[in-house]
């Protein structure tokens, strides 16, 4: 179906023009037909495994190429750890019985949060 789609696209929408962008896509989709008839003689344990890894793969490049584009667009990010919890004198106090590994905040805790978040946002807009 992708090979169908990617010749369309090169062949047919663009007669032919773009065919040096579209090679790579041929190649991506060669390869995926390769591995595809491969697929049927390796164990079902190895390929469970392999597509895992696939994905694992697959999320942490999108996830990456996601880091790369907030870090060039410049957005300021706000890190509640250095400039709340390591100033706080105590910061086991701003979380549920005073454990650190909860997820959440207590009362206390999201009040400061809360105000250093507005007051970061205030001297952005400024």
């Amino acid at each position: 179906m992708l090979l169908f789609y990617v010749f369309y696209r090169a062949q047919i929408y663009h007669s032919g023009a773009q065919f040096d962008y579209y090679l790579k896509y041929y190649f991506i989709t060669f390869l995926f037909i390769i591995l595809s008839f491969i697929s049927f003689f390796i164990p079902k344990k190895l390929r469970v495994n392999i597509a895992i890894a696939s994905i694992t793969i697959l999320i942490f490049i999108y996830l990456f190429e996601g880091y790369l584009i907030i870090k060039n667009l410049n957005i300021p990010i706000i890190d509640l750890k250095t400039e709340l919890f390591d100033k706080h004198a105590n910061p086991k106090s701003l979380f549920p019985l005073g454990k650190l590994n909860r997820p959440h905040y207590n009362e206390e805790g999201f009040k400061l949060a809360g105000k250093l978040i507005y007051k970061k946002i205030d001297e952005l807009e400024r």
